[in-house]
């Protein structure tokens, strides 16, 4: 049903009005990225990125205005956050746990803690031929895109539900909450790309000129 509504341009979840949140929580600093000069006042530019939505003749903050711009989304979003354990073994067993940590705040911090926790907890090998050799465990840019892939296409609608991510020693599991979006399927995947969270995706894609930042080097 929420898809169909989408396609007839019904306003969209992510576009959607948080109730209790006001234009005041959101933090200047983060609105900053988004706001460019002789781009019209700070209102029109966030409208225009459906940050911000006129309701009754208000403009309040949208759900993915809450995800960038405040500093505590859970606050109006229990389930904005990314749950990340790590364990020495190739199970969830919790007296294998090594490290554990909730990951919160705006969306981009998120990726890059969850980003550098993987980083912290990996296993690197190498090798001393002629000069030290580090085999990470994990491309760390790949890392990092399957980072950014479950935060911008997560379904957030889904209450209590968190990402959650789980470090083994044989491998990386990332879960992420909902289904596959607009009638797509496994097989279709390698075809279509249709996001879940489109205002989302433009902000976290090159076309998001504060968000583009987040395109780090596994050095960086």
């Amino acid at each position: 049903m929420f898809q169909q509504r989408s396609q007839a341009r019904i306003i969209r979840f992510e576009e959607q009005e948080v109730p209790g949140c006001g234009f005041e929580d959101y933090d200047s600093l983060l609105l900053r990225r988004f706001l460019k000069p002789d781009q019209g006042d700070t209102a029109t530019q966030l409208r225009r990125l459906h940050l911000l939505r006129e309701l009754d003749g208000a403009m309040v903050p949208t759900m993915v205005g809450v995800l960038l711009c405040t500093l505590e989304p859970t606050r109006w979003l229990h389930n904005a956050e990314i749950i990340a354990v790590a364990h020495l073994g190739t199970r969830n067993d919790p007296d294998e746990q090594v490290d554990a940590r909730e990951i919160g705040g705006p969306l981009d911090r998120q990726v890059l803690d969850a980003f550098h926790f993987v980083e912290r907890n990996m296993t690197t090998g190498a090798r001393k031929p002629l000069g030290r050799i580090d085999y990470p465990q994990y491309a760390l840019i790949a890392v990092f895109e399957a980072i950014v892939n479950a935060v911008a296409h997560r379904d957030y609608s889904l209450h209590n539900q968190r990402i959650r991510l789980f470090m083994y020693s044989d491998r990386l599991d990332i879960h992420v909450t909902g289904t596959l979006p607009n009638t797509m399927s496994l097989e279709s995947m390698t075809q279509l790309s249709v996001p879940r969270n489109e205002v989302l995706a433009s902000l976290f894609g090159l076309r998001g000129p504060n968000l583009a930042r987040l395109h780090i080097t596994p050095e960086g």
